[in-house]
């Protein structure tokens, strides 16, 4: 231990880098790294990636065993004997079978937790790999889970971080396009440390949010909301209700408590305090496109290839904003590219 510590010390010395001695953590079995556990076993969740589900109650009846079966249904391919695993819960559903909670179907009910938050069902995350974020609201909370698709031939999606949340009192008398939007908001800022420079699709059972860019927005809280979503790259798609079963019962079971969605409005705060310049920049490094053009610019000219510099005669960047060169009245004037795209936006 001492003989690797001594070697992390000096590549830090190395490195002319110090470090604070009250932060530091000595001779421990296990220490929490940016959300994970490391220990000399390997890596393993820390307990907020899967606190949604690690603490997802037990059902009381059968219409939250029926809730309880569609989150596990979704990953019952990567369960060995799902079948014989559920059976005793799934049994309560029939017709003619009393509900009754016996230590059958609690081993089952642990049992079918303890596989959700294990391999093969969750994974580490990968930055390269497919993403996706789903997200779904109830007038009993708000959930959002993280996917993504590990390759390797496998095209299904694993489960990698799962957030739930009590609403207000005041969040449940919200119309429910307000509530759907408010889970994804709130969704993507819990998981904000994982999207931030990659391109995800955000999968929600509301029509009203996929044309939230493509429509006037007058509340002003949504509007707030909708400018918090503009520093992601990503791709909103609806998806029926029925094909969401999973994330549905984490927002009608949610396990953390309502207060952590005043956040959201603290962030806009932060968001509205920028320069104008700095919005418009900020904007624009979330379009695929704009974001191209942007690098490219940023090469020196001897690194750009001829169809490159052909492309970019008509754009110029400044001070990190891109501007687009066109004529007006015989004259040729830089206009901001981003008036174009980020109307959508704002």
């Amino acid at each position: 231990m001492f003989k690797r510590l001594k070697q992390v010390l000096e590549v830090l010395k190395e490195a002319k880098l110090t470090l604070k001695l009250s932060k530091c953590y000595f001779a421990y079995s296990e220490v929490a790294y940016l959300g994970y556990m490391l220990s000399a076993d390997g890596v393993r969740p820390g307990e907020q990636k899967v606190q949604a589900i690690q603490q997802y109650p037990r059902p009381r009846n059968k219409h939250e065993v029926r809730r309880f079966l569609g989150l596990c249904g979704f990953f019952r391919r990567f369960i060995p004997r799902y079948s014989d695993i559920a059976r005793p819960i799934s049994e309560l559903l029939k017709d003619k079978v009393p509900y009754m909670w016996t230590t059958l179907q609690e081993v089952a009910f642990q049992t079918m937790r303890v596989k959700l938050v294990s391999r093969p069902v969750l994974q580490l995350y990968n930055p390269t790999a497919h993403t996706e974020v789903h997200c779904d609201a109830s007038s009993d909370g708000l959930s959002g889970m993280l996917l993504q698709r590990n390759g390797d031939g496998d095209n299904q999606l694993h489960l990698v971080h799962a957030v739930s949340k009590k609403t207000t009192p005041e969040e449940r008398n919200y119309h429910s396009s307000k509530l759907e939007l408010m889970a994804v908001v709130w969704s993507l800022n819990k998981l904000r440390h994982y999207l931030i420079g990659i391109k995800f699709l955000i999968i929600t059972d509301c029509q009203a949010i996929v044309h939230l860019n493509t429509q006037k927005t007058v509340n002003p809280q949504v509007a707030r909301w909708a400018t918090l979503l503009s520093e992601y790259n990503y791709e909103i798609k609806h998806r029926p209700g029925v094909k969401m079963a999973h994330i549905d019962a984490l927002s009608r079971a949610p396990v953390s408590s309502p207060g952590d969605t005043e956040q959201l409005d603290e962030r806009c705060g932060v968001f509205i305090t920028m320069s104008e310049e700095e919005q418009v920049i900020a904007m624009q490094q979330t379009d695929t496109r704009l974001r191209a053009i942007m690098e490219t610019l940023s090469q020196e000219q001897s690194e750009r290839t001829a169809v490159n510099t052909e492309n970019m005669k008509d754009y110029q960047l400044r001070h990190g904003m891109l501007y687009r060169k066109v004529i007006v009245d015989g004259e040729v004037r830089l206009l901001g590219q981003y008036l174009i795209r980020c109307a959508k936006v704002l």
